[in-house]
């Protein structure tokens, strides 16, 4: 599931054109892949043409932490950390973050984003200025909720 966060708002159903013409916009905006197929990945690719290795640490989860330069774009892998009874449960995401967007995959949904996606939707123009403020944001609830677990 792709949801698409920008100064116009969110929308849940992405397709390829759309990312393209803010692509060649420059308009900043956050993507956010949920449990990618094979079409998200074909996006990463082909659209935003993202180097194969980060592609293949998406595809194969259990990367170790880690934050990787590329031309026009660095790569993250961040861990959150929740409880589950008992269990310990870590879910892992990637982080494609560029002076224009950021781009966020993961296998099960992130809870965390719920109170974000509000947070945005409130006022979207403010807070999709800069992908570095989303970034921030983003960062900040996938480590907030880390601390529940601590």
């Amino acid at each position: 599931m792709r949801t698409l966060f920008s100064a116009d708002g969110h929308n849940r159903e992405v397709d390829v054109a759309t990312v393209q013409q803010l692509l060649t916009s420059h308009e900043t905006f956050w993507l956010d892949i949920q449990a990618p197929d094979d079409d998200d990945y074909k996006l990463l690719t082909d659209t935003f043409k993202f180097h194969q290795l980060t592609i293949e640490d998406v595809k194969h989860q259990n990367q170790r932490p880690k934050l990787d330069g590329y031309d026009g774009y660095a790569f993250a892998v961040v861990f959150v950390i929740a409880l589950n009874g008992d269990d310990v449960l870590f879910r892992e995401h990637h982080l494609y973050i560029s002076p224009n967007f950021l781009v966020t995959v993961h296998l099960p949904p992130e809870p965390s984003f719920d109170n974000l996606n509000l947070r945005i939707a409130e006022s979207p123009v403010s807070v999709c200025h800069k992908s570095s403020f989303l970034t921030y944001l983003v960062m900040d609830a996938i480590v907030d909720t880390t601390f529940s677990a601590l």
